[in-house]
């Protein structure tokens, strides 16, 4: 019986991703994105480069 979710996790180029923070499965994030640290990614899905932080992570600000 499977623990969880299993789908691909997509990270674009030029990434930058904080201490402590978590990317779980399903979730894609394009090109020139910021994870804050401490954050918790999950089943997100971003097309524009911005910043994205909190449990769960939202887009805070979008470049």
């Amino acid at each position: 019986k499977p623990l969880g979710d299993i789908a691909p996790i997509k990270i674009g180029n030029c990434c930058w991703i904080g201490d402590n923070a978590v990317i779980l499965a399903g979730s894609e994030i394009c090109d020139g994105c910021v994870i804050a640290a401490n954050s918790v990614v999950k089943d997100l899905k971003v097309d524009k480069p911005c910043l994205i932080g909190g449990v769960p992570a939202k887009v805070i600000k979008v470049f």
